[in-house]
């Protein structure tokens, strides 16, 4: 499969590495078979993607401070990790 683009070939090899119950890791070990190759195969006769897509930067709103007097960054990204940075940070620290 690895050097033969047949779809033929691949599309054997794919229906039966589903009937084997194998994980795909282990019938490309038992196969002999790029797991690369047959990830690639697999997304263009499932029509599934390759990968998931790449994450990304989102705009976030801009809120009022509650307290202008100490006003802060603050992100949160579950209940046991928060980031907290206070305005008056020297950035020029932070860069270092």
């Amino acid at each position: 499969m690895e050097n033969n683009n047949n779809r033929e070939e691949c599309k054997i090899h794919l229906e039966k590495w589903q009937a084997s119950g194998l994980s795909q890791a282990e019938y490309c070990r038992q196969n002999n078979l790029n797991p690369n190759t047959f990830q690639y195969w697999k997304g263009r006769f499932t029509g599934k993607p390759r990968s998931k897509p790449r994450p990304r930067f989102v705009e976030l709103p801009v809120l009022s401070p509650k307290n202008s007097e100490h006003p802060i960054i603050e992100l949160s990204f579950d209940k046991n990790f928060q980031v907290t940075v206070r305005l008056e940070l020297d950035l020029a620290w932070l860069k270092r």
